[in-house]
Order: structure tokens, then sequence, then C-alpha cells
């Protein structure tokens, strides 16, 4: 274990990474049968690319957001990141694994003050240097997707500002750390039980250092965010209100 409490273990077969604190018994099923873990529990997400699934929580210890916020959900959640095809396996079997940079990122989310649910365990498949899927446990954090929420008070304009006003505070946040979040589908923000946003699926998430490459991943995130609205032309006004005051505080 590290002094930032995190086991590390690796095998030719497997690598695996866990906060300390979670049960050593759903760290053996996560390094010796994790397809046996998303079996064992409730179907979230069946997809070609992932599945998600939500088990009994493994951890013996609290878990928590960043920005001082803890889910408080119970249980957790487990995501595997499927192979895609002989083409998609092959041109990864070298690269980092999704798993991997969901880790990271959510180290780097919760160090800018920003709540994602809390990273527990995650780990790959292995030959050698070769990666093959990759597997994901998250703390669970009640709430709804940011999307189901605007259509539920998307008659209340003072609610929607509210929570736009949530949102410019992540998006000045992510740029003060220069993250670029890639995917920014508003199913990848959820709102909990007290209107909290939560960011999710930080697989798509890259740092950048400052300048061309950074604006031009915000301008990608904004663009896409922005989308998220376009049936709803008053919610996106009100959204685009919101980063267009953030971009004058920032300048």
């Amino acid at each position: 274990m590290s002094e930032a409490g995190v086991i590390r273990r690796r095998s030719f077969r497997r690598r695996l990474v866990a906060r300390a604190g979670v049960d050593e018994a759903i760290l053996h099923a996560l390094r010796e049968r994790p397809d046996a873990l998303i079996e064992q529990g409730t179907i979230l997400k069946p997809g070609d690319r992932c599945t998600v699934a939500r088990i009994a929580g493994p951890s013996n210890e609290g878990g928590g957001g960043g920005g001082g916020g803890s889910g408080g959900g119970g249980g957790a959640v487990i995501k595997r990141y499927n192979r895609r095809g002989l083409f998609h396996t092959l041109t990864h079997l070298l690269a980092r694994s999704r798993a991997s940079w969901c880790w990271a990122n959510a180290q780097r989310v919760r160090a800018a003050g920003l709540r994602t649910p809390t990273p527990l365990a995650f780990v790959e498949e292995r030959w050698g240097p070769f990666r093959g899927r990759s597997f994901l446990i998250v703390e669970h954090v009640p709430g709804v997707p940011l999307v189901e929420w605007v259509v539920a008070h998307a008659n209340d304009a003072r609610v929607i500002e509210a929570m736009a006003d949530r949102f410019a505070d992540i998006w000045r946040a992510l740029g003060k750390a220069r993250l670029g979040h890639g995917d920014m589908k508003a199913t990848n923000f959820l709102v909990d039980g007290a209107g909290e946003l939560w960011l999710i699926d930080l697989d798509g998430m890259r740092p950048h250092p400052p300048g061309p490459t950074l604006a031009r991943a915000r301008k990608r995130d904004r663009a896409r965010f922005l989308r998220n609205w376009q049936d709803r032309p008053e919610v996106q006004a009100i959204f685009q209100s919101r980063l267009d005051t953030s971009a004058r505080r920032v300048g």
C-alpha cells in the first residue's frame, strides 16, 4: 500500500488498484472473476461499449465525493468496459485503459473541489504489457441524470437558473484545473437529492496545458453541453447565458 492509501497488485494476467478499506472478498472477486460481480448485481446499463451494474457496498470505510460532499447512498456501481470487435481490441492493446483514466480523472476532479463518486477500485485484464477489458468500481450516489432533472423542472425558470449557476461553477473549476471533459452529455451529470451536481463517466476527460489545446477542448465541451438542450431553447438560453457570464469573469 502506498502512502496515499492505495493498494496496487500486479500479475501477468491482472493489474489491480484499490483504495484502502475495500473489502478483501470484493478485491478477490474483482481480481479473479469480475464478471461474476456484474452477474450478481442489478444491471443499470447494458451496452456494447460498457455494462454497468449496482452491487453491495464493497467498502469498510466511508466514501464521499469531492468538495466535501458525500454520496451517502450505500452500495457501489461496477462498470465493465467491453471489447468492441477485433480491430478495436488490437488497436487498444497498449493504450491506457478507460478504467485507469476514470480512476486518475476522479482524483483530478476531487482535487478541483468538485463532486464525483469516490473511485474504490479498478482492475485490468492483462497479457503481460497488453491490456484487455477493464472494470471500475465507484461508490453509488443516488440521483437522477441532469437531463431528466431538467425535464421535471422545465416550467420553473428560477430553479433552472439556479442549476445553471451550479453548472457554471463546475465549468469555471474545470477550466482552472485545465481539464477537458470530453463527453458533456447531460446524462454524464447527476443531480442528487440536495440538488447538487455530480460528474460521472470520466473516461473521456483529459488534462491539457494552458493554451490552444485547452481552448479547443473547452470549445468542444461547451458546444456539446449546449446541444443537450437544442430541443428546449429556453433552457439552452439559460445555460448559455451562465456560460457567457463565466467566460467574462475568467477573462
